[in-house]
Order: structure tokens, then sequence, then C-alpha cells
């Protein structure tokens, strides 16, 4: 593997957090990235409730799964590209359940809809 594990795994450690944060040396983007990551991994929660514990299931093993080779080769951030629709989706319900909550007048769950109508 290496002579130098200590290296490799400090290596790993900040391809990791690249891939999932952004570059640390452009601190503009390492926001942005950082702020919508997060936001998609907090919109998880949200999958689970109102799509289903199989969806979930599936977003979470893609977002497992397909950066694991990433974290061991060089970065280049357009390797994020094909599951970055995941992240904003799920960021996008983070801030759709957060307006729903700060201006909700009436039922907040989509099955109370059907009920009250």
């Amino acid at each position: 593997m290496t002579d130098r594990p200590g290296e490799f795994i400090r290596l790993s450690a900040r391809r990791f957090f690249y891939f999932w944060l952004g570059p640390f040396e452009h601190p503009a983007l390492l926001a942005i990235t950082s702020a919508y990551t997060l936001a998609g991994l907090w919109g998880l929660v949200y999958v689970r409730k109102r799509v289903g514990e199989s969806q979930f299931v599936i977003w979470c093993t893609a977002l497992v799964c397909y950066p694991s080779i990433y974290y061991f080769v060089a970065y280049i951030s357009r390797y994020r590209v094909p599951i970055d629709w995941l992240i904003w989706l799920s960021a996008g319900l983070t801030v759709s359940v957060l307006v729903e909550r700060r201006f909700a007048t009436g039922p907040t769950e989509i099955g109370e809809y059907r009920k009250a109508g």
C-alpha cells in the first residue's frame, strides 16, 4: 500500500473533506459547498419520513458507495457531479420543510392534505 501509512491516512481524510465540503484553499467555494452539502445530508431525515424507507436506503447507498474510491485518488471537483443531484434534491427538501414550518397555516404533512381536502 504505502511506506508511510500516516501520510496515506492524512491524505485520504483530506480528500474525504474535499469531496464533501470543497477545497479549503477557496473559502467562498468551501462555504457554499459545505452549506448545501450539510443541508442535503440533513434532508435525508426528511427523505426517510416523506418518501419512504426503501428510497432512503437507495439514496444512502449511493452517497456512501459512489464516493469511496475518490477518497484515495487525487481530488477533482467534477467527481461529485454524478451525485450532486441527490444532495441538491434533499437540500431542497430541507428548505421546503423549513419554509412549511415557518409559514404553515394548515396541514404540513402530505397525508394530512388528503385528509383535510
